[in-house]
């Protein structure tokens, strides 16, 4: 859902949308926050240079508990990056950056560890716009995870994507908790579908703004 640019493609989206490139607008949000099964968008071409790909989905059950000191990635790919002869000129020209995908994790027991578990966003070269960050679920029995949880956006302010979405519930929560977070950079929004929500906790930080059609 991301567009093709003459010089820099813009960003795919997902749970974050897609970062505006120079001239092109970034790719759409969709999908859950609490049940994510999509994977990211790509990122727009420019000329012969291809944007990043998206990020796939992965969904893993776990009976028991669950020590996680390795990563669980479902990251965006970059966009590309080069200076070609195009039409008779040299340009410099750059892809957008690839979507996050989704991870969707179901603990019966506790979680731990100190690894890392992301969705983010692709970044870019020039005037590409970044990929959104994808969409995390984790409900478990009990946390104590001490690892870092990301759906960073991918390039920088000011065409740097949306954050993606992280939902995490406990089974003692009657709603869970949407953190949403941006690593301290501005982009574009992060998407919150149409539809009727209620969390334990909400939120939002780090250079990360929603977009919601009602309240």
């Amino acid at each position: 859902n991301a567009q093709n640019g003459s010089e820099a493609g813009s960003g795919g989206g997902y749970g974050g949308l897609g970062g505006n490139s120079d001239i092109a607008t970034g790719g759409m949000g969709y999908g859950s926050i609490t049940e994510p099964a999509d994977i990211g968008s790509g990122g727009g071409s420019s000329g012969p240079v291809s944007g990043g790909a998206g990020a796939g989905r992965l969904k893993i059950t776990v009976t028991g508990d669950a020590v996680i000191n390795g990563d669980i990635a479902s990251n965006g790919v970059n966009g590309g990056y080069s200076t070609v002869n195009y039409n008779g000129y040299w340009r410099a020209m750059a892809g957008g950056g690839g979507a996050g995908g989704s991870i969707y994790l179901v603990v019966d027991g506790e979680i731990s560890g100190t690894g890392n578990i992301s969705a983010n966003g692709g970044g870019v070269s020039g005037k590409a716009g970044g990929g959104g960050g994808g969409r995390i679920a984790i409900y478990y029995g009990s946390n104590n995870f001490s690892g870092n949880m990301t759906a960073y956006a991918g390039g920088i302010s000011p065409q740097a994507g949306g954050a993606g979405t992280i939902y995490l519930k406990s089974a003692l929560q009657t709603y869970g908790d949407l953190v949403i977070g941006n690593n301290n950079v501005n982009g574009a929004l992060t998407k919150i579908m149409d539809g009727k929500y209620s969390f334990d906790n909400i939120e939002i930080k780090s250079g990360a703004s929603i977009n919601v059609s009602s309240i």
